[in-house]
């Protein structure tokens, strides 16, 4: 202000730049720091007053350090200026403007107390660090700059020389607080070191351009740093003890990017190949060093062996990921894979390295991936060899992949000196080996089959080896199933191994696609094996895996149909497969879960398949393949020979079996079991089967009209004679009438072969013959009438219902076939006779009642056909008589007014037809009268033989009517005189008779009276 207004603004440029420049102004500011303290300082020993604002109630007020606040803006202001402007920062006068500052903040500090305090401490030290690093850079900056550092190592160095100078600082004070401000601003000073050096890697990472001389200035500072934090660790000084951890952190850190500088001096381990190995060299040493002090029972050995950890794990991680590596240190270069051989065998020693730190107190994640790194290691150290590498030669390096995998389970299972060496070396006990040997068998698994599919992107150039590949990592899951004895692995190495079987459907293969099946069966036949020999050395029994023999079934079955099955090579594979399905072992004698009952039902049949195939091998498929059903036939009958066989091991072996005890149970003992109690019902299965496939077989014949070969007619023949011998014996024990009706329908069905045989080969056989064979039928099932009525009603019934269906049956043929009237005559005639012979010894007989319908039907076929008789009384008046023939049989079922009006509509019925035709109608001949009268005659006859008077009234009404119909007809056809002669004669007549007869009966009342009495009592009991 007093410069300002003295004129002194009027001066040059020039001179008010270096009058105005940072460190005149950091001058100033102290000044005024020290100006401030001294006002405060007089007036508190009250010598003297200043007016203004250093009066005493200025100075004495509360805020009264608000005045320091402009020097302390004006003292940074000059250090910002000094480090912001490159030309004052370069200039050697201006170095005094951040140490002026940091003397006006120390001061300032001083007075200040609380909040403002702490302020004014770190701005003390950030000018004082400010200034070193300013000093170090117009020192020795052109210097370093040129030897390969960095502004960072410069601003290091400065940092470092404000470490030693705090160092030195502590000797004069003894003050508790000054000694622990200047620890915790060493500490941070020593962590800001550290962050940089590191941060100067990621900013700069071309390692092959960094000299050795910044390498070796690096891990100076990084020890340097390193020590103050170990110090601070291991004796910590007042306001270090809450931070001792993170400073051994530190310490351990900056010796460990001390040491990667000390090994990166040497030009040689700057080349990728070396770089992971100069990287480990501290963790090797903090490895000896936790191995040191376990020996000795250091409490500094668990430090040392958690820092050998981290940095284990990090160098695992680096070799893993080896892009992340190459990129930070050597962007320029291209990545090499070869980093995994060449570095394999420092990985090996750091395996060795973690199962130590393990065996020496290390956590469980030491000994896990200290197998995996050895396992990793010895495969790339193993491939490291000429020809082997995976990244060149992929398939050698799934085969080194599948060999040390199988070493590396038999190493880890069965006792070794490798084993052993490693358990003591990692401190591991045998249940802790259990668990870390299947954690490890997860990984081997996941790797051998990484690199395996490796070695299939190779496929192009080496097509046969697919599938060895496959059957490589197959083994593994194998081994390893073995070792775990786990049925899960089991099916893992077969589901490979499958698909390694088949990989010559899709790739060349050593293994053709038509031998696949041979492996097949051989690959069931060495589980079954190796499950039976188990089971005999297991206490417990063990049993083989129930669904292993239904898929091996159903992939043998894919096959057989590759091959067709009736080839060779399908037949023998289908019976190999049922023998080996049938020795599977089992737990139970019955089966109990579904894929057991589906063994137990398929089983038997197998026999049916290889007989239909065997038999269409010789069969050519075209025009001929509908009629030639030999395979069927054949089928059929292994079918019901193996149904017959299981019937009878039912009914004789059965119960015996079901309580046998057999030490070993197998498949087939499913079967049997199930045919021991289902025999019989399998039979009936099979049986009703067969029916409906011999019946198919014959419609398509039928359907075809081709003839039956020999051989196909014999056996057709047999079969259905067989199978209704099957229903013959199921009658007896049945409780239904099926057996009766399907074996009525076996015979049929052999008839019919048979008849279309004839039909078809020769002329002997016509359609007559069929109508013969009916009533053939017909009479033997008559003549069998005394045997069925011993016989249950559930089986004589279907008989008696087929022969009440033959008469329609033989009608319809003879119509069908256009056989003629003679023909229908005889065969309703001849069961009339054969219903009249059945019904025999009751007149009630249902036979009657049919005998009686077939005599009708036979007058009125003989009214029809033979004398060709068309007026309605010629079949009513049959009709009429068989009613009333059923009436009189079945009386006793009816009540008496049911007869009486059956009776009379009959009757009416059969005298109305005949009187219209003899009565009314006068264009037929007197001829018809003698019809009525022979009706009439006959029902008054009847009447009386019956006692039914109303058969009498009716007859004798009748033949009255007509006589007069027939009397009146001859007057009217005589002439005139003839015909009043007659008329008179007879009224004459009429009229003596009446007198004669009036005169008679008063003469002789009495007896007429008798005799009239006498012939009503006589009818009194007529119905």
């Amino acid at each position: 202000y007093l410069l300002l207004h003295s004129g002194s603004a009027n001066l040059p440029v020039e001179r008010l730049e270096i009058m105005l420049s940072p460190w005149r102004l950091a001058t100033w500011g102290l000044a005024l720091v020290l100006l401030t303290a001294a006002g405060q300082f007089l007036t508190r020993r009250k010598k003297w007053l200043l007016a203004g604002p250093f009066s005493q109630t200025h100075l004495r007020a509360p805020d009264a350090n608000w005045l320091y606040w402009p020097a302390i803006v004006v003292a940074s202001l000059a250090t910002f200026a000094h480090s912001l402007v490159p030309l004052l920062r370069e200039t050697g006068v201006q170095l005094w403007t951040p140490y002026l500052a940091a003397a006006a903040a120390v001061i300032t500090a001083s007075i200040w107390k609380d909040a403002s305090k702490l302020a004014s401490r770190i701005l003390a030290v950030a000018f004082f660090v400010l200034g070193n690093i300013h000093s170090v850079r117009i020192a020795l900056g052109d210097v370093l700059l040129s030897r390969g550092l960095s502004e960072l190592h410069l601003i290091c160095l400065g940092i470092s020389v404000s470490l030693l100078a705090l160092w030195l600082l502590r000797i004069p004070f003894r003050k508790r607080e000054i000694v622990s401000l200047f620890n915790e601003v060493s500490l941070v000073l020593a962590g800001m070191i550290l962050v940089l050096l590191s941060a100067n890697y990621f900013a700069h990472p071309k390692l092959a351009e960094v000299t050795s001389l910044r390498f070796l200035v690096s891990g100076v500072i990084a020890l340097t740093a390193g020590m103050f934090f170990r110090r601070a660790a291991r004796r910590p000084g007042p306001g270090e003890a809450p931070y001792v951890a993170v400073c051994e952190a530190f310490y351990h850190f900056g010796v460990v990017m001390a040491f990667w500088c000390a090994a990166l001096i040497v030009p040689w381990m700057r080349n990728p190949e070396a770089a992971l190995a100069a990287l480990a060299v501290p963790a090797f040493y903090f490895f000896a060093k936790a191995e040191f002090g376990w020996r000795q029972q250091s409490d500094a050995a668990v430090r040392y062996r958690n820092t050998a950890t981290v940095l284990s794990f990090l160098l695992l991680a680096l070799y893993a990921f080896r892009g992340v590596l190459h990129l930070v240190m050597f962007p320029e270069v291209a990545v090499e894979v070869v980093h995994y051989h060449t570095n394999a065998p420092l990985v090996v020693l750091l395996a060795l390295v973690l199962f130590r730190l393990h065996g020496i107190g290390g956590t469980e994640w030491l000994a896990f991936y200290g197998g995996l790194a050895l396992m990793a290691s010895g495969y790339f150290l193993l491939t490291w060899l000429p020809g082997l590498s995976p990244f060149t030669y992929p398939v050698a390096g799934a085969w080194c992949a599948a060999a040390l995998g199988h070493f590396w389970v038999v190493a880890s299972f069965e006792r070794s000196p490798l084993r052993t060496a490693i358990q003591r070396l990692a401190g591991i006990d045998g249940a802790h080996w259990f668990s870390l040997r299947r954690s490890w068998g997860y990984c081997l698994l996941a790797l051998v089959h990484v690199a395996v599919l490796w070695g299939l992107t190779d496929f192009e150039a080496q097509p046969r080896s697919v599938a060895l590949l496959i059957a490589a990592a197959a083994s593994i899951t194998l081994h390893q199933g073995i070792v775990r004895k786990s049925q899960t692995y089991f099916w893992a190495a077969f589901i490979e191994l499958f698909v390694a079987l088949h990989a010559g459907f899709i790739v060349d293969s050593y293994l053709a696609k038509d031998a696949v099946i041979w492996a097949l069966l051989t690959l069931w036949v060495v589980q079954l094996l190796t499950f039976e020999v188990q089971a005999r050395r297991s206490e417990t029994g063990s049993t083989q895996l129930k669904s292993f023999g239904i898929i091996m079934m159903i992939s043998v079955l894919a096959h057989i149909l590759y091959h067709h099955p009736s080839s060779t090579t399908g037949l023998v594979a289908m019976g190999i497969a049922a023998v080996l399905i049938g020795l599977g072992r089992r737990e139970t004698r019955s089966p109990q879960t579904p894929e057991e009952w589906v063994g137990a039902v398929s089983l038997p049949w197998i026999p049916v398949w290889l007989v239909y195939f065997s038999q269409t091998r010789f069969l050519e498929l075209g025009n001929e393949a509908t009629a030639n059903l030999w395979p069927v036939m054949c089928a059929v009958a292994a079918a019901l020979g193996i149904a017959f066989l299981g019937r009878a091991f039912q009914t004789q072996q059965g119960e015996r079996y079901k309580l046998e005890v057999r030490p070993t149970v197998r498949l087939f003992d499913h079967a049997l079991w199930w045919f021991a109690v289902s025999g019989r019902t399998i039979a009936q299965m099979v049986m009703r089967a067969s029916i409906a496939g011999l019946g198919i077989i014959v419609v398509l014949h039928y359907a075809s009209s081709l003839a039956y070969q020999p051989r196909e007619l014999m056996l057709g023949i047999t079969l259905w004679l067989a199978v209704g011998a099957g229903w013959l014996l199921e009658m007896r024990k049945s409780e239904t009438m099926e057996p009766s009706i399907l074996l009525q329908g076996c015979l049929l069905g052999a008839y019919l072969m048979v008849r279309q045989q004839l039909m078809l080969t020769t002329d002997f056989w016509t359609s007559e013959y069929d109508v013969w064979m009916s009533l053939a039928v017909s009479l033997t099932l008559a003549g069998t009438k005394d045997l069925m009525a011993v016989q249950p009603r559930r089986v004589c019934m279907p008989f008696l219902v087929t022969l009440c269906v033959m008469p329609a049956v033989a009608l319809g043929l003879v119509y069908v076939n256009g056989l003629g009237p003679d023909i229908a005559l005889v065969v309703v005639g001849l069961h009339s006779l054969i219903f009249v012979y059945l019904g025999r010894g009751a007149k009630d007989s249902p036979y009657n009642a049919v005998a009686t319908l077939g005599f009708v039907a036979f007058v009125l076929l003989t009214f029809w056909t033979k004398l060709e008789l068309h007026t309605l009384n010629a079949y009513v008046i049959p009709v009429g008589l068989g009613i009333l023939v059923l009436v009189q049989l079945f009386r006793e079922h009816m009540s008496k007014e049911t007869q009486n009006m059956v009776t009379t509509i009959s009757l009416v019925v059969m005298l109305s037809s005949a009187a219209y035709y003899s009565i009314l109608d006068p264009a037929y001949p007197v001829l018809f009268h003698l019809t009525m009268l022979l009706l009439c005659l006959g029902m008054m006859g009847l009447g009386g033989w019956l006692k039914v008077r109303i058969y009498l009234y009716l007859g004798f009404s009748g033949l009255m009517v007509d006589l007069c119909a027939l009397g009146y007809k001859e007057l009217v056809g005589m002439d005139r005189g003839i015909r009043m002669t007659i008329i008179g004669a007879m009224v004459l007549l009429i009229g003596i008779s009446l007198v004669g007869g009036a005169v008679y009966f008063k003469t002789h009342r009495d007896e007429i009276s008798k005799k009239l009495k006498k012939w009503r009592s006589g009818t009194d009991t007529w119905s």
